[in-house]
Order: C-alpha cells, then structure tokens, then sequence
C-alpha cells in the first residue's frame, strides 16, 4: 500500500466514487480491517483471478491473523507478480504461526534468493533453527513448493453470470482448494446443474501441476460408483473439469443443516467406505478423506470427491520429497512421507468418525503432526461419555499408529459400522 495519509472522509469519497481499491486502501491505513475487508471481497468476487486484489486481502488477513486463508489468498498470488517478495515474507509469516516450520522456512529461503536484503528475512529465518523447532520440522514438510508465472486471461476468470464455452454459465463459487477453484454452474445444453473444476491459473503454466489435474479426470472416468461424484466433460484446452453437481453441500454442512447426530450419519460413512472399496480395487489411494470430500446428494446418499492428490500404486506423479493431504487427517505414515498403501485412507476415515462422534478432531493445535505420528489419541468416550465403548474400540483401531494394527480393508471397517 502506498504511504498515504487518509482521513475517514477520503475514504468514504473514494467509496463514493466507485475507486475500491483505493477506498479499502483508505480503510485499511485507517484501522477499519472490517470495512476494508468487505471492499476487497466484493471486489474479489467480481475479478476472481485479478492478483493485485488478492494479494491485498491476503496481506489484510495476514493483519488479522487469518493464517489459513490468508496462505489461500497468497498462494494464489504466485511469486512471478510484482508482489512476489513481499507475498513470500507474508505467507512465511503465516506458516511460522501456524506452526509449519519448514514450510515457513522455505519461504524465507526462496525470499533470500530474490533479494538478500529484503527487511528482516535473514534474521527470522536464522530463529526458525532455534531449539524447539528443528524436530517438529522435519515432519512437517507439507506445503507443494512450485514457481508459478502469470497466465493468459481466459473466458471462465471472471465473475458469475459469464460463459465458459458458450456452455456453461457461471453461478456461483463453491469452494476452493490447493488446485483450483470449483464453480456451480448451469449446463445450458443439457439444462441443468453441474460443477466446474478450475484449476488455478497460476498452476497451468507448469506442466506437473497440470498433469496432477487431469490425472483426477483419468481416475474418476474410471470410477462408475453411485458413491464417488460422475465426470461429465473434460477441457484441457481451458484446464477445467465438468462434474455432477451434488447438492446436499459437504457432510459437515448437511450435518450443521440437519442437526443430526454421530448416528445419523453413519450410513453415509458406510456409502463413502463402499466407495473406498472401489477405488482401492483399481491400486487407488485417496489420501485426502476429510468431510469437506464428503459431499451429500440427498438424505440417503453420499458421494465422494477430490482425487485431485490420489496416488496410484507404483505410479510418481507426485513430487518426491513432497507431502500433499490436509494435515488433521493425515496418516502417520502420510506425514512422515514414508511409502503407503490403501490403510492409510482408513486411518483417515477413523479421524471422521473420531471428529463426528466427539464434535472434534483426535489432535489440534501446531504440533498436529507430531501428535499424529507419535501421540495415542484421547479414548473418545473420555471426550463423551454417552460414545459406546463398541464405537470407541472401532474408531481407535482406525487411529493405530502401525497400519497391520488397523482394519486391514475397507469392507471389514464398513461391516463393523454397520453392526454397532
């Protein structure tokens, strides 16, 4: 931001003059984060590509301690634009609070590279190694490292209402993730919903990232099952995908929505592990189980998404060295980069049902990963005392630390839910 001084009447004028970014600018120097903030988001919303926008709510919410979605925001900046060093010290920053020392490391690192000098990197880089930190980093390289370059605009980078290949029209955002974004969108040929799979522009200049994308349709093409979400269309020209829109929003929403128990939701578990079971005949592993890849069609079926980090046995897509997944349900094994196999997907499904049966997950806090690896969980009916000690025994044998200690298939795991 520039070094301007702003009076609350500026910045109600620039407002008023439809100049936003100046005006949550004016608000931001002003201390009025809340203002500032809907300014950028509106924005956002109408550019959902424009970089400028992006880095400065990232930086906002790095203000605000937002650390996850600030590192989102940031991200998606890429470190080829004119804000690429002062978005590494910010996303350095956020990864240090977060607790991921070695993602926040790297950062400084890469600063470094681009300027030696850039304020206080060195200095902060140099107390990341201070005793405390180095033991927990080495278990917690979990952040994808890639040198992003600024794309061609394209058609589908803009707000709702515009068209992606005369096609598909635009309606809202759904959500977003480490690849892309994803859309709802009405299919103006074949009348009706569907859900568009974006991947980010930043990542498509670089031709792994685009192969990790496309392998997802490869996998799902090859994945009839009433429980996993159905392909639809592929352009690889426009790098995005076309699926089936799936209504019900992510298991925890349903759940938030419904108000249902634990209980309740076990059949729509017991569909997911069917679906597992499919995908671990074909030498699949997810390796990304969480409920926001549970998605709900309705109130009798569940559907399963996200293979965008899937790994096929004996396959190397995947950078080495590097550990994708979403930390509070990762295995052991997956943390530690060690080789896995379709177990460490039902150690996954045990921290669902950890989370659904006690209303929170089996670890939290910075030293997660550490917890996962080494930490026996807290015995669920200790947490809530109504947890039958059946369910109890399951949800813990799906958390064993040795994957021999776990159920040994998905289908055995199913069969005992399906008993308590």
């Amino acid at each position: 931001m520039h070094t301007h001084s702003y009076t609350l009447a500026d910045a109600k004028a620039l407002e008023r003059a439809k100049d936003y970014a100046k005006a949550a600018e004016a608000y931001c120097k002003l201390g009025d984060y809340p203002k500032a903030e809907a300014i950028y988001r509106m924005l956002e919303q109408r550019f959902p590509f424009h970089k400028n926008i992006k880095f400065h709510l990232g930086k906002l919410l790095t203000l605000t301690q937002h650390w996850d979605e600030a590192i989102a925001k940031l991200q998606e900046v890429g470190n080829s634009s004119s804000y690429s060093e002062e978005s590494l010290y910010l996303l350095a920053e956020c990864f240090r609070n977060k607790g991921l020392i070695h993602a926040a490391r790297e950062m400084y690192a890469d600063l470094l590279e681009r300027n030696y000098h850039y304020k206080d990197a060195r200095e902060q880089l140099r107390s990341l190694d201070a005793p405390g930190f180095s033991e927990l980093a080495a278990i917690q390289h979990t952040i994808v490292h890639s040198s992003p370059s600024t794309p061609a605009s394209s058609p589908y980078q803009t707000m709702q209402g515009f068209a992606v290949e005369d096609r598909y029209a635009i309606v809202e955002e759904l959500g977003r993730g480490g690849m892309g974004i994803v859309y709802k969108a009405e299919d103006t040929r074949e009348h009706r919903l569907v859900a568009i799979k974006v991947l980010s522009p930043y990542l498509a200049t670089e031709q792994h990232n685009r192969l990790r994308f496309f392998r997802e349709a490869e996998i799902v093409a090859g994945l009839r099952h009433p429980h996993i979400v159905t392909l639809l269309n592929v352009n690889q020209h426009d790098n995005f995908l076309v699926m089936e829109y799936v209504p019900g929003g992510t298991l925890t929403h349903w759940r938030r929505q419904h108000d249902l128990n634990a209980q309740e939701l076990f059949p729509f578990i017991a569909q997911i592990l069917d679906a597992l079971s499919a995908v671990h005949r074909q030498g699949i592993i997810h390796r990304d189980i969480k409920p926001e890849n549970i998605l709900i069609a309705d109130r009798s079926t569940a559907k399963l998404t996200d293979f965008g980090i899937a790994h096929i046995c004996g396959a190397t897509i995947t950078r080495t060295g590097t550990h994708l997944g979403t930390i509070p349900y990762m295995s052991p094994e997956q943390i530690l980069g060690t080789p896995l196999d379709h177990r460490s997907d039902i150690y996954s499904i045990g921290v669902v049902l950890y989370e659904l049966a006690t209303g929170r997950l089996p670890f939290s806090g910075d030293e997660m990963s550490y917890h996962h690896v080494h930490t026996p969980p807290p015995l669920p009916q200790e947490v809530d005392g109504t947890i039958a000690s059946e369910l109890g025994e399951l949800i813990l044998r799906c958390l064993a630390k040795d994957p021999d200690e776990r159920y040994q298939d998905v289908n055995a795991l199913r069969q005992a839910l399906l008993t308590l």
